[in-house]
């Protein structure tokens, strides 16, 4: 599994977690302003390559999902609902990942709430919905909000990435930009990919976050010990797996054993 292609890049990465404490939406909108904020002074640090921020940082167990469906469309096939899972990204975010944009563009700084609500598909959505066809311009519906409700325009898809697990096929998924969505864009956790040794940077980091707002608590680790994380239950079920299959040889082993002992005695 630590060979696999997971779709984006865990070296150099360091990770943010941070928590806002949000009251009301004027509360949301002030998270989200930290956000923006504090995004944009890390950008200007130095060894600092790309640096976004996400909702639900990869192989976190507690995911978005939800129905959709496209161009006013059902929201099944074949009998099944149609399911993606939903993402709350900043601009700069598949940057920092390392993971492309194959057809059209990035979030910008323009996608703001009372704007004409736009989404990025991965690859897997945009195969199983559109074919060879073109996405962009597409209309998408989810139930993330009542303005996801009313459909977004796709403007972009990126590469398919495994955000589950190293060993789960990526799935339908579905972008959406941070300031169009003040609520669920008030918990985000912030990555930045470095020149330099990730542990570098948290000191000038917890700075800068210190100065918007000294009541963020803000914690720090990196992408590579995430994936390390994540691999750590996979190694551990080979490691069982293999240890009773040993158990399971030795009770033919001691038979062998004693067979071939009593026919030397013999």
């Amino acid at each position: 599994l630590s060979q696999v292609d997971l779709g984006f890049t865990t070296e150099r990465v360091l990770v943010t977690t941070t928590s806002y404490p949000v009251v009301g939406p004027t509360g949301a909108a002030a998270a989200t302003a930290f956000y923006r904020d504090l995004i944009a002074q890390l950008r200007t640090l130095p060894g600092v390559r790309h640096t976004g921020g996400v909702m639900t940082l990869p192989f976190d167990t507690l995911r978005a999902n939800s129905g959709y469906s496209v161009d006013g469309g059902p929201n099944y096939r074949d009998g099944q609902p149609l399911i993606a899972e939903l993402q709350v990204v900043t601009p700069g975010y598949f940057d920092t990942v390392n993971t492309p944009i194959r057809v059209g563009r990035d979030f910008d700084d323009g996608d703001l709430a009372g704007r004409p609500q736009v989404a990025i598909a991965n690859e897997r959505l945009a195969r199983g919905e559109f074919g060879a066809g073109n996405p962009l311009g597409r209309i998408i519906q989810t139930g993330l909000t009542p303005d996801t409700r009313k459909g977004m325009r796709i403007i972009g898809v990126v590469a398919d990435a495994r955000q589950r697990s190293p060993e789960t096929p990526p799935r339908p998924e579905i972008f959406v930009p941070y300031l169009q969505h003040p609520g669920p864009g008030s918990r985000l956790t912030i990555l930045t990919q470095t020149s330099l040794d990730p542990g570098a940077l948290t000191g000038s980091i917890h700075e800068a976050a210190r100065k918007l707002n000294p009541g963020v608590p803000i914690r720090f680790s990196t992408m590579d010990e995430v994936l390390t994380k994540a691999l750590a239950y996979p190694r551990f079920r080979t490691t069982l797996v293999a240890d009773f299959g040993l158990l399971a040889w030795l009770p033919a082993l001691i038979g062998i054993y004693s067979v071939l002992s009593y026919l030397v005695d013999d």
